[in-house]
């Protein structure tokens, strides 16, 4: 029996040959309308990004299969701009899935720490003055130095507090607060609550309230599902800047969104038109 054991073959210690697959790179194949398709951004705007990220990204050795900087910002955006399956994203450009996913998690936590940079509430009265008559010149909205609401961002299920991310439609979510300006640019997030939060409570705990007087799910863990919608916000505003066109929904498509919706509160609505009535 001992003889047996000690000559066993052990599978577990059989290493797998690691495959290194031929990379495409698509700022070498795709033009700049074949890029906004795909990518949504053009080749300018990109290595841009790319400038801003390198050497956060770069690697740092001299490895013959390391990923650039510019590989991994493209994978990144694919991802943002897909939703797809690492699997997928990662067989456009000849990567495995577990690179796909250092990539993604790498790439959002360099671009969502430099937030401050791309996502700014107009604080001074100069900023604040030049956004009040945007909205009342091209909105007819007096007074309004920002438009906020919330909405809900499929994730995968955390491993802790799961029962608070799950949100009243059934499925777990984180509920983000975003405010814009007249511009359509992102002025300020707020992703910190659990999908089972209200509305009203995100609200009343807002940091801006002070300025007023009155005071398919994400495929990555918690962590980089923040720093994924903190890197999507910032994309967003250098998309308004450029003047990049967004892809709307199919009439089809919003139409299935409209019925999946849950059902609109009635007295909540008509107070609401009246209020914009009496309002603007």
């Amino acid at each position: 029996m001992a003889f047996q054991v000690m000559f066993q073959p052990n599978n577990n210690a059989i290493r797998r040959e690691r495959i290194f697959r031929d990379r495409t790179h698509p700022l070498d194949v795709y033009d700049d309308f074949e890029l906004i398709r795909r990518y949504r951004m053009p080749r300018e705007a990109i290595l841009n990004i790319v400038d801003i990220l390198t050497d956060d990204l770069e690697p740092k050795t001299m490895r013959s299969h390391s990923v650039l900087a510019s590989l991994q910002v493209l994978t990144a955006l694919r991802y943002y701009a897909t939703g797809s399956f690492q699997q997928v994203v990662g067989d456009l450009v000849g990567l495995s899935q577990p690179t796909i996913s250092r990539i993604v998690s790498r790439t959002s936590r360099a671009l969502a720490a430099k937030v401050a940079d791309f996502i700014k509430f107009p604080l001074s009265p100069r900023e604040q003055l030049a956004v009040k008559q945007g909205f009342s010149s091209e909105f007819n909205m007096p007074n309004t130095v920002g438009c906020v609401d919330s909405t809900l961002i499929a994730i995968k299920r955390p491993t802790e507090r799961e029962d608070a991310y799950v949100c009243r439609k059934m499925f777990h979510a984180l509920n983000v607060q975003g405010v814009c300006d007249n511009k359509k640019r992102l002025t300020n997030l707020v992703i910190k609550w659990p999908g089972c939060t209200h509305d009203a409570h995100i609200w009343t705990n807002c940091e801006w309230m002070c300025i007023h007087k009155y005071g398919g799910p994400l495929t990555v863990n918690l962590e980089t599902a923040i720093d994924v919608i903190v890197s999507t916000g910032i994309l967003h505003n250098i998309c308004e800047d450029l003047g990049i066109p967004v892809d709307l929904l199919d009439p089809e498509e919003q139409e299935n969104e409209d019925e999946n919706d849950d059902t609109q509160d009635t007295d909540g609505r008509h107070l609401r038109n009246r209020l914009i009535a009496e309002r603007f």
